[in-house]
């Protein structure tokens, strides 16, 4: 009798423990809370204003289009001084990066944005993704953009011309403009005066830097044979355009430790 009560207790702790175990999910348990598969569309925005600038700032511009004209002179590495710039480096290095973590970040910080209502989040992604694609097409020609970081819908992307490329900017500005100053969450508005690292959250001074870099890309496609010159008049007649130093875009450098200006690296 002693057996066969131990019996049963046994099976009716082997049933609850059972119990206890199928309501463990393990596939929670499997998450690490500490790598997370998104962030937040203003954490991306931030990542992307310091990886163009670093890349726009000194490899395409120290690096290569300043020692080109002689504007500075390499004191360490003097390929580029000699007019034979470091393909690894240098030129695949500003492609690459600027492709595989800044125009990717704002497409990516761009669609969440949308998805969570927050128009001005999204707006900012569309100008620096803008930004790149005109420094790109001005640096290579020829670009993949209107089909760039799309993910596996493009896993591809074709290379577009010069012209399409500057007509995709400037209707990629005009979705900007038109969404700035929509309404967004105050938590999130108030993190993007942290993560925006040039106009701390003014959203009327990325509006200005919207209608500029219209103005480069109308005066780039007036160049090419396009005439753009009502346009162009229309944005110098426009209040919404720089006026002063004031409205310049320039992400400021600390000094602390790894935050100081890149440039001081090679001067």
């Amino acid at each position: 009798m002693k057996m066969k009560k131990l019996i049963i207790y046994s099976i009716g702790l082997a049933v609850l423990v059972t119990s206890v175990s199928c309501e463990k999910r393990f596939d929670e348990l499997n998450v690490n809370p500490s790598n997370p598969e998104n962030a937040p569309s203003q954490m991306l925005l931030a990542n992307a204003i310091i990886n163009t600038a670093y890349r726009i700032q000194l490899t395409a511009g120290l690096n290569l289009a300043d020692q080109w004209m002689q504007q500075t002179r390499a004191t360490t590495y003097m390929e580029e001084d000699r007019y034979s710039p470091r393909a690894g480096n240098v030129t695949n290095l500003v492609w690459s990066s600027l492709y595989s973590v800044s125009f990717a970040d704002c497409v990516l910080a761009s669609n969440l944005a949308k998805t969570n209502n927050q128009p001005d989040n999204e707006a900012i992604g569309y100008i620096l993704k803008a930004y790149i694609g005109y420094n790109l097409t001005m640096l290579y020609g020829d670009v993949p953009y209107t089909q760039a970081a799309q993910g596996k819908e493009y896993v591809k992307p074709v290379y577009d011309g010069q012209k399409v490329v500057l007509e995709a900017v400037i209707a990629d500005l005009d979705k900007a403009i038109a969404i700035i100053g929509g309404t967004t969450d105050a938590t999130v508005a108030e993190e993007l005066t942290k993560y925006d690292y040039i106009y701390g959250g003014k959203m009327q001074k990325w509006k200005k830097l919207a209608n500029g870099l219209k103005l480069r890309a109308y005066l780039a496609l007036t160049t090419g044979g396009t005439d753009k010159k009502a346009e162009i008049n229309a944005l110098l007649a426009s209040p919404d355009i720089f006026q002063s130093t004031a409205d310049d875009a320039k992400l400021t450098y600390v000094a602390a430790t790894g935050a100081s200006n890149p440039v001081f690296q090679w001067i």
